[in-house]
């Protein structure tokens, strides 16, 4: 019961900040960011890419069809990358270690109030238990994701706006989305052997 307990309060937290997040600054939608960081990489390689237009409003023009849309809108964002949503993008794994971090200690610190240590030795013993059961369900889950990120791009979507920032905006075509995924997620996870204990 104490673990459920952590557990719904620490999602409390998580959307006590997204909503600070959305309400003081902008709807969140990272997904764009994926492909500025592949543009920057490619732009590296390729100087001219990218190449300064004047008679359009981002004053950006790409030999690329994805870079250039929206009036190079993308090709904009590659040759100036430093911007919230990039920042914002960064600290989810930065703030994740963080918090992987303090939760250690936390952890640690209640095993020494029961008069049990931890060692590094029995954090090993059980992480290489575990770390093999867990790397399947991880593929599976990465493999799913770059299916779901592909078709986003396919139909020209933005999957974490869809679901974080429009959701919250009432958008029928967020509630869609996030129905039809939760209708083909469950029974998906059922069928491949979903462990509640992993």
């Amino acid at each position: 019961m104490e673990e459920k307990e952590r557990w719904i309060s620490k999602a409390f937290f998580l959307g006590i900040v997204f909503f600070l997040a959305i309400f003081m600054v902008k709807p969140i939608g990272i997904s764009k960011q994926y492909s500025m960081i592949s543009g920057i990489l490619y732009h590296l390689a390729e100087p001219s890419l990218i190449r300064e237009d004047s008679h359009r409003s981002s004053g950006y023009r790409s030999s690329n069809l994805y870079f250039d849309k929206n009036e190079g809108e993308l090709a904009e964002k590659i040759k100036n990358p430093w911007n919230y949503d990039l920042i914002f993008l960064f600290s989810i794994p930065i703030g994740a270690i963080i918090a992987h971090l303090f939760l250690s200690k936390q952890e640690k610190m209640y095993a020494r109030k029961n008069k049990r240590q931890i060692t590094y030795e029995e954090e090993f013993i059980e992480i290489t238990k575990v770390r093999w059961k867990r790397s399947r369900k991880f593929l599976r889950a990465f493999l799913a994701g770059i299916l779901l990120l592909y078709g986003a791009e396919l139909a020209n979507a933005d999957i974490d706006g869809q679901i974080l920032s429009a959701l919250m905006q009432g958008s029928i075509s967020a509630y869609l989305f996030a129905a039809i995924v939760f209708a083909v997620a469950i029974p998906v996870a059922i069928v491949s052997g979903y462990d509640k204990s992993a």
